[in-house]
């Protein structure tokens, strides 16, 4: 029984650059933390590990797609070895700083002149040599 061992969760995006590794607690029957974790619409590989002094070993692997929903649901993802893990969870959208402007590319010669000069004295300073050359 899985349980019995030492092991850890990789939940890795499908489309973002996000992974969380959640370890599992050994006498525990049930994992109750909540953790959180960045939204992917392409869902998530879920891997299940056991770390070992020589290397850690993939015991099994499956992939989770979670629906957008406020309330929480369960999935169940069906793991490689023939397996099952029951994860609840819930989804909340437009939590979370809000998102950078744009960036507008803009015409030098057409900026107004207080823009240019903006610019120039941004490039002056950029242009400044105080290490030396090549600095």
């Amino acid at each position: 029984d899985a349980r019995d061992l030492p092991w850890y969760l990789l939940v890795t995006g499908q489309s973002l650059d996000t992974q969380e590794r959640w370890d599992w607690n050994a006498e525990e029957t049930q994992q109750t933390t909540e953790r959180e974790l960045s939204y992917d619409p392409q869902g998530y590989l879920v891997e299940l590990w056991q770390p070992e002094s020589t290397g850690d070993v993939l015991l099994a692997e499956g992939s989770l797609f979670p629906t957008v929903s406020s309330t929480r649901s369960t999935v169940v993802v069906d793991l490689s070895n023939g397996g099952r893990l029951e994860i609840l969870y819930s989804v909340e959208i437009g939590v979370g700083p809000e998102p950078s402007p744009p960036v507008v590319r803009k015409e030098v010669r057409l900026l107004e002149e207080a823009e240019q000069q903006r610019f120039l004295r941004a490039l002056q300073r950029l242009m400044e040599n105080q290490d030396g050359v090549q600095s």
